[in-house]
């Protein structure tokens, strides 16, 4: 039987024949592997950028978070405070609330503590400042700065206290 029989005019007899391109060229392949390369590393630091990204909003999100949660309670104390006076120059904030006990809040180390009694709960993390000062008689003005460097939250509250 003739060679044409078994494989007709296809494209398997010039590939079984070896005299049809068939396969990579070596140059190709050295032509086409730096795109690739090139390719994925571009791909990777696209990936890496978001997620460098996503992570700093994360953050930002935790100082908003502890900041505001700290200034809510300085506040609503300072609120319902009967008097209200601050020591270490400006450094903490000393109140007494309608029922006569005392209150302070004081930044330690990089935590906002809240002393109540003989409880002192830190109601912060990550503070790099907490500074009171009055902006008149009743008026205390609160300023809580989260995070370090760069990568800070600051927040500033004028509280009225009841006085």
């Amino acid at each position: 039987m003739k060679w044409s029989r078994w494989c007709g005019n296809s494209a398997l007899k010039k590939s079984l024949s070896r005299g049809g391109e068939s396969g990579l060229v070596l140059l190709e392949i050295l032509l086409v592997l730096p795109m690739m390369i090139l390719l994925a590393a571009l791909l990777f630091m696209l990936l890496w950028t978001g997620m460098r990204g996503f992570d700093r909003l994360v953050m930002m999100e935790e100082q908003q978070y502890f900041a505001r949660t700290a200034m809510q309670a300085i506040s609503d104390d300072i609120i319902q405070a009967n008097s209200v006076s601050l020591f270490n120059d400006g450094q903490g904030l000393d109140m007494k609330d309608p029922d006569g006990r005392s209150i302070r809040y004081y930044l330690a180390g990089n935590q906002i503590y809240r002393i109540s009694g003989t409880n002192s709960v830190p109601i912060t993390e990550n503070t790099s400042i907490c500074f009171f000062s009055y902006l008149s008689a009743n008026v205390v003005q609160v300023e809580i700065v989260e995070g370090q460097g760069a990568n800070t939250f600051r927040l500033l509250e004028a509280c009225h206290a009841r006085t």
